[in-house]
């Protein structure tokens, strides 16, 4: 731990105040005004974060380039340099082109469950929240098997959905790929990722009944949206998650997985 960096911290110290307080109040004054000083010091160590990041939001806007940057997106105006803003971190990253003739060569084990893939990919953040969705073998069988070199390229698209692209695409030259050629494509290609959506139209999964949730009616709630799989970055790195196929990258740039065929 840096402890230079720790004294610091303004919660280090509101942290130090509060707990001298508490003791002072115990022994000066009685223990209920002791008990009371601890439940003020509770409120406000939960206020604390709320505050802080309002502050830090403020700090941020009054950067020139974040503010003109976030100005072009809400008039719709194209951002350039094309950037974002990493979560969690002060920091942005431009986007880098990439050349969508570029052919990225593979080698996909089918016979390697999803569960290991999804190890293998050393992924930050994988999307655990829907029960028949999570990713694992059962919930994605392929029926490819053994051992595949295959060549893939990222098609680009962007302001259109992910089906719309789907349904043009040139399946004499192409086929969409799928979740494992995605996981695989993840694990030997990490970096592309982290300034690229890219996307697997070729695995498609419906959420159907949504577990604990019902309608005026009684009656369970059913998802009928289509789901794809897709990699992404965000505040904790590389993500693994998955996107409903009329979603279109809220109009940024994205890349289709293409199997060359």
């Amino acid at each position: 731990m840096n402890i230079s960096s720790e004294i610091r911290n303004p919660l280090w110290w509101l942290i130090v105040i509060l707990f001298i307080g508490v003791t002072l109040c115990f022994v000066f004054v009685g223990w209920i005004w002791g008990i009371v000083s601890i439940v003020i010091a509770i409120l406000v160590l939960g206020v604390y974060p709320i505050l802080a990041d309002k502050l830090e939001n403020r700090k941020l806007l009054k950067n020139p380039g974040v503010a003109e940057y976030i100005e072009r997106i809400a008039s719709g105006s194209p951002a350039h340099p094309r950037m974002e803003r990493s979560l969690g971190e002060n920091t942005y990253r431009t986007k880098k082109n990439l050349n969508s003739k570029q052919v990225y060569h593979l080698e996909v084990n089918y016979n390697i469950t999803i569960e290991e893939y999804v190890k293998l990919g050393k992924f930050q953040w994988v999307n655990e929240n829907w029960h028949n969705m999570t990713f694992k073998s059962d919930n994605y069988p392929s029926e490819r098997k053994g051992t595949e070199s295959i060549k893939i390229q990222l098609l680009p698209f962007k302001g259109i959905s992910y089906k719309d692209a789907l349904d043009h695409l040139n399946r004499e030259k192409y086929r969409p790929a799928i979740l494992c050629e995605l996981l695989a494509f993840g694990q030997q290609y990490p970096e592309i990722q982290m300034s690229h959506i890219i996307v697997a139209p070729g695995t498609q999964k419906q959420r159907g009944i949504i577990k604990g949730i019902f309608n005026g009616h009684g009656q369970p709630v059913v998802d009928s949206t289509v789901y794809i799989p897709c990699l992404s970055s965000g505040g904790l790195g590389r993500n693994l998650d998955l996107q409903g196929i009329s979603h279109n990258a809220n109009g940024f740039e994205w890349m289709f997985a293409a199997v060359l065929v």
